[in-house]
């Protein structure tokens, strides 16, 4: 079951002003000063306390990146077991498993147990050694917001990509990135102004999310 929570009057280090921070299942998804209530999310009011990031261990060797949750636990938390855990599961593991891992992470679905041949579009994508072409593609659809976005610090990219992830639902999109419906709207139409394309044309539509799916594969 899916746990959501909104703190509220959130004091962050360096800034003078209270924000608000929305967590989904233990992930940091918003941080803005103005995100509303909806039904269904637990709110604390943290009145102004400074809000800072727990002591973790930041060691980390790359070669375990995107292994996370592959393999057996490490039960006891010890150095020792850990490196024996680790030294079974490495010679299991394969580049797809990594590259999947890669994937599942950039689009947000880390919950999930997804396997090689199920990754669709992306598995497509897998197979390219050179991205280039790819990154063009990406940066012709989609580079006109991508530079639009560095100046004036939208949420256009974020907005699309759910926008798609809820089936082009407006009512939902706006729900899930708590946000009223006319901003997601306006969003969209910004859209459609600096990349020339409709969302109500199939093949324009497509050419979006398809720039979409390989920007952040790409990141």
């Amino acid at each position: 079951m899916s746990s959501t929570k909104l703190f509220k009057n959130v004091r962050l280090k360096g800034q003078k002003e209270l924000t608000s921070i929305l967590v989904e299942d233990g992930v940091f998804k918003r941080i803005s000063a103005d995100l509303p209530e909806r039904a269904g999310c637990e709110v604390i009011d943290l009145q102004g306390q400074l809000f800072i990031p727990p002591y973790v261990d930041p060691h980390m060797h790359l070669d375990y990146v995107f292994t996370a949750g592959l393999g057996e636990e490490n039960g006891s938390g010890t150095l020792f077991e850990g490196i024996q855990r680790w030294s079974e599961s490495k010679g299991h593991m394969t580049v797809e498993t990594s590259k999947t891992n890669a994937v599942l992470e950039h689009i947000g679905r880390t919950n999930e147990i997804v396997f090689y041949d199920q990754m669709g579009f992306y598995r497509m994508l897998m197979t390219y050694e050179n991205t280039a072409p790819m990154k063009r593609f990406a940066d012709e659809v989609l580079g006109e917001i991508i530079a639009y976005e560095k100046k004036a610090h939208t949420q256009l990219m974020e907005t699309m990509w759910t926008y798609f992830e809820c089936d082009c639902n407006l009512q939902r999109t706006a729900d899930k990135l708590f946000s009223h419906k006319n901003t997601v709207k306006y969003r969209l139409q910004r859209v459609e102004q600096l990349t020339g394309r409709s969302f109500a044309d199939r093949f324009d539509s497509q050419e979006l999310y398809n720039a979409l799916m390989i920007y952040y594969y790409l990141q």
